[in-house]
């Protein structure tokens, strides 16, 4: 259970309180709307309680503020770090989530259709997963293991990103920040220090209104 969801449950207990008696406290007239937004809070799902009367919920349960706000700054951080780990599973990586990886070098910078990319992201089209043994804690390549996996994943696709295009050639990303090293279709390497990858722009217009830049990212 989060840290804040333990606090409730457990002044709850101190104080002999029943969730139901906990929501009338608070001032809900809607009892069935209460329990849900209260049971949401300790299982941490309803951020945004501060609207709605379980806002009273420190005061009823006699929680000091700043007792009640450090748990809640745990249950934030809990809930970044579950968010990080999970776009580290589509390919976007942080320092802390970071794997070796293979990044593709495609002949289209702007994606065809470029819904598809917003909906889905870049790297579900350029991030290729690495055996772990393929660089080793120190950054050190198992090249033979490298030019393996890039031709199997390169005939695999049939020299094509789809809506980037084709292949022209992969980077391997070694460590967070790392530039990568270039290699070809084929597996071999062809440069240790190659230029940098674009940084791409998208935008989405609908009904002649462009979305804001912030909404997406490619």
């Amino acid at each position: 259970m989060y840290p804040l969801g333990e606090l409730i449950e457990q002044k709850m207990q101190a104080k002999g309180l029943s969730k139901i008696e906990v929501v009338i406290l608070v001032g809900y007239h809607d009892l069935v709307k209460g329990l849900k937004m209260l049971d949401d809070l300790i299982a941490g799902k309803a951020l945004g309680y501060r609207h709605t009367p379980m806002r009273h919920l420190p005061e009823v349960l006699g929680i000091a503020p700043e007792e009640f706000d450090a748990a809640l700054q745990q249950w934030y951080e809990i809930k970044r770090i579950a968010w990080e780990d999970e776009l580290a599973e589509r390919g976007y990586y942080n320092e802390r989530t970071f794997r070796p990886h293979l990044w593709i070098r495609a002949s289209r910078q702007t994606p065809q259709p470029i819904f598809v990319a917003l909906v889905m992201g870049e790297a579900a089209f350029k991030h290729v997963r690495l055996p772990q043994e393929a660089v080793g804690p120190q950054g050190e390549v198992d090249f033979d293991l490298v030019g393996q996996v890039i031709r199997d994943h390169f005939r695999k696709r049939k020299g094509s990103t789809l809506i980037f295009g084709d292949i022209v050639s992969y980077l391997l990303i070694r460590h967070y920040g790392d530039p990568g090293l270039e290699f070809s279709p084929d597996g071999r390497l062809l440069d240790t220090d190659p230029a940098p990858l674009p940084s791409g722009e998208g935008s989405l217009t609908v009904k002649n209104k462009e979305i804001p830049r912030e909404f997406f990212d490619i």
